[in-house]
């Protein structure tokens, strides 16, 4: 398996997509546990 000289900017592109969503859901389920129990994205976990 050949590596890439450089990381692939899709994936990469795609990964940090991926982890600024989980951020900005973490946040928000930490912000709304206060008050709301249940929160959609806490489902993916």
């Amino acid at each position: 398996m050949r590596h890439e000289p450089y990381p692939n900017p899709l994936k990469t592109y795609v990964v940090r997509n991926i982890i600024n969503t989980h951020n900005i859901g973490f946040r928000t389920c930490i912000i709304n546990g206060r008050t709301l129990r249940k929160h959609p994205l806490q489902n993916d976990k």
